[in-house]
Formats: C-alpha cells, structure tokens, sequence
C-alpha cells in the first residue's frame, strides 16, 4: 500500500486542478455481426463438376451425320438402343443410347461414343444408375454386349440380355443425403467432393484422397461405402470460414447419416486464428486445446487458454458461443473484469459499513485534528479565504462517507492550489510539515481501514 494516500491525492490535483474535467471517459459499444459466406467450397465444387462435364459434353450432345440414327428394339429382353447403324452394327464414332424398357418409362442406363477393341463395342460416355437417392453416374470407358462370347448381337431375335462392364472408371457422381458426390480416379488413389448438407451446414464442403474404389459386380457403386474410406489429407470447410486440413475418421451408426470426426491436423477459423493438433481428444466447449492456439496477432497458446479464467456456467456459455478463439479470449477477459470489479464494490461496501460502525477511531479524530491544524496554518499563512476552505470541506461529505485520507484529501485540494497559487515557497514548507505529522498518524490505522483506503483509491484511478 502506499502510506500516504492523502499527499498523493493533493500533489496531483494541485498540479491540474483546472484539466479535471477532461478526465470523463466516454466508451461506446458497438456490437457488430461477423457473417462470413463461404463460397471457396462452392467453387472447388464447380470446378469439378464444370472438369467432368467439358470432358463428357461432346460424348451425350447429338452430332450431325448423313446417316439417320435409329432405334434397335429388343423387346422380349427389355432394351432399347438408339443411335447411327452402318452395316448392321453401331458406327464408330458416333454418339449412342441404351434403354431399360422393363418398366413403363424408358429409364436411360448408357450412353456414349461407339468405338471397337478386337470387335467388341466399346462406349465412352456416361451409365446411368437409378437410386431412392437420386441417379448416380459412372463417367468413363464400358465394354457393352448381349452374347456369352462379349460380342453385341443387334437382330433382336438373336440376342440376349444386354451386359455393361466398365473397362476403366474415371468420375463417379452421385448423392449421399441428399448432397452431391463425386469421385475422381487417379492412377495410384482417387478424390472424393462432397458438397452440402451431409457433411454439416447448407454450405459445407469436404474434399479428401481416398483409396481407389472397385464397382460392385452388378457395375454399380454405394457411395456411403466411398465416403467411409475418408481418411487423410482431407479439407473441410464448414460454410461459415472455419477450414480444417488433415486426418479425418467417417462415423456411421446404424441408420444415422455418417458424421465425420476431425482426428489430427489445422484448423483455420474466419478470422485468422488457427488450431495445430489432435482434434479427437480434449475440447474446451467447441475449441480443441490439444495442441498449439495460434491467434490472428501471432500469438501462440499452449493447451487450455481459457483455464486461467473463473466464470459462472452462463458466463462460459456466452463464451463457448465465440465463433474463434480471439473472441472467446476478449468476452472472458471483459466478463472476468465484471466479476472483479463486482466483488470489489461488493468488498467496498461492506468495509464502509464495518468503518462506519466503528464510530470516530483514534485515528480518524487524529486526522481530523491534523486537517483543522493546517487549515488554520494555510489560511493564516498562505492568505487562502475562507470561503475557499468552506467549500472545501463541503466536498468532504461528497467523496465518502467515511473520515480518512481519501476524503480529506480530496476536500483539502482545491484549498491547497488556492495556497500554491498564492504564497509557493510558503505553501511547499507546510506541506513539508504536514508529511512528517501523517507519518505517525497513519500508525494509528486499522487494518480494515488502510483496506478501505486502497479500494477508494482503486476506485477514484
């Protein structure tokens, strides 16, 4: 503590009594929303989509030829195939169609350019699987055939079922609940794009390596089996700026949709603070903590940065609420101020009533004497009127309810740079005087005073 309270008090405010004013504190609030639209996932999205369909637009576009294309219907196997006939059989390089006529409408299964490898048709183009979910599609290159030898027969009398086998995939497209899928195919692992609901918000993307994938025997695929594959080098992002890169772990119980656990990597928030480490273990509210906290500023945080902080659990939901971790650092400092400055005046109060019920202590009577002694002293010898020192002891009753340092020597300050103004070197050796007598007053303090003394002070800073 600093003993002497009072002399501090009077030696600042003498020396800008009149730019007191200038002292008021003006804080505005402003609460503003962060609204980030993520349109990155979108656009990777597009830009796949946008790949396999340049690539295949030229293969399902009717072209022009001289020849008329034709239907080839083969009814008792419930099949249908449109396109160019040159010689009894599909022409090279020209676009064809095959149809699933089992059912009332004609349901689209293939459709492609005609080429031929050692006499067996070849088509490059798009199949066509209907799903309760929606249709998927195989983009790529499929030997097509009607007889037990692989060889496409087109007298309907003569041929048999019709079989599609895909030589060599390259995009796989379809839905899981009810977002887009699609799978491209590399040489040694293939890519998985998923945008939209399935993976969290409206606008949420995922984009991982995966294994290559085979089609089932019947040349279909299930596309939750493809995104149970998820594994490493994988990109979420979430819709609202928060993009995780690293090792994620695909979840499916029983008929629940599969979520995805982040296990190990970066998370990068909207604002520029990012997360390094594993994501699968502990959590303080949203925010992983096993690992490094690196803010927007730079700056880096070990483990659980909000420990150090001691809030009610509706403090720390406001809190867990933040979007970042720099937000949920400035809410629990400013709720952490609250509380403390709370528990001050909650303090503060109980000591003026303790104060008070002591009635006029040794040493409040000894620092009343002390005021009244160089009250005289300054008026006498530092010709300070006396309506000056009336209207300083006026203020006494206004800056406390109690007799000690904090409310004398606020009173006594505008009489002190009344003395100052008026007789300097005269004033400079009373206060000499008064520094020495206050020394042995302050011997007389309580304990619960000289405590109430500091909160006053805290509380005029």
């Amino acid at each position: 503590m600093r003993k002497y309270i009072l002399l501090s008090l009077l030696l600042s405010t003498c020396l800008s009594v009149h730019s007191q004013n200038d002292f008021a504190t003006i804080t505005n609030n402003v609460n503003s929303e962060f609204i980030f639209v993520d349109i990155h996932g979108q656009k990777v999205f597009d830009a796949i989509k946008n790949e396999v369909y340049s690539r295949y637009r030229n293969l399902i576009e009717p072209r022009l030829f001289t020849q008329i294309g034709k239907n080839i219907d083969f009814t008792a196997q419930h099949y249908l195939i449109n396109g160019v006939v040159s010689k009894g059989k599909l022409f090279e390089e020209t676009i064809a169609t095959f149809y699933d006529m089992s059912s009332f409408t004609p349901n689209l299964i293939l459709q492609g350019k005609v080429s031929y490898q050692t006499n067996r048709l070849v088509v490059e183009g798009i199949k066509y699987d209907k799903t309760p979910t929606g249709t998927n599609r195989i983009y790529g290159l499929f030997y097509v055939y009607n007889m037990d030898d692989y060889s496409m027969n087109y007298k309907p009398k003569k041929a048999g079922a019709l079989r599609i086998k895909c030589a060599k995939a390259l995009y796989l497209e379809g839905f899981y609940n009810q977002s887009p899928v699609i799978v491209k195919y590399n040489n040694n692992s293939s890519s998985i794009y998923i945008y939209g609901k399935a993976i969290g918000k409206e606008r949420s993307f995922l984009s991982a390596e995966i294994p290559n994938y085979n089609l089932n025997n019947d040349e279909t695929f299930d596309i939750a089996k493809i995104i149970l594959l998820i594994g490493d080098n994988a990109t979420l992002r979430d819709g609202e700026g928060i993009v995780f890169k690293g090792r994620i772990k695909p979840i499916l119980q029983g008929s629940d949709p599969i979520m995805f656990q982040l296990i190990e990597g970066e998370l990068n928030y909207g604002n520029g603070d990012r997360f390094k480490g594993n994501l699968s273990t502990k959590t303080v509210g949203h925010f992983f903590i096993d690992g490094t906290t690196i803010l927007a500023d730079g700056t880096k945080l070990q483990g659980n940065w909000l420990e150090k902080y001691k809030l009610s659990n509706n403090q720390w939901t406001k809190v867990y609420n933040c979007k970042n971790p720099s937000d949920a650092i400035a809410l629990a400092k400013k709720l952490a101020i609250e509380d403390e400055k709370q528990m001050k005046e909650e303090r503060y109060q109980s000591l003026v009533e303790r104060v008070k019920a002591l009635g006029k202590t040794p040493y409040q009577k000894a620092l009343i004497s002390w005021r009244d002694k160089f009250l005289r002293k300054l008026e006498r010898e530092c010709w300070v009127s006396g309506q000056t020192i009336l209207g300083g002891i006026m203020i006494e009753g206004l800056s406390g309810p109690v007799i000690n340092q904090v409310t004398i020597g606020t009173s006594m300050a505008p009489i002190i740079y009344k003395a100052v103004s008026n007789n300097p070197m005269t004033c400079k050796s009373i206060m000499s005087e008064m520094d020495i007598e206050l020394k042995q007053i302050v011997k007389l303090a309580k304990p619960i005073e000289i405590e109430l003394e500091q909160l006053q002070e805290e509380r005029m800073k």
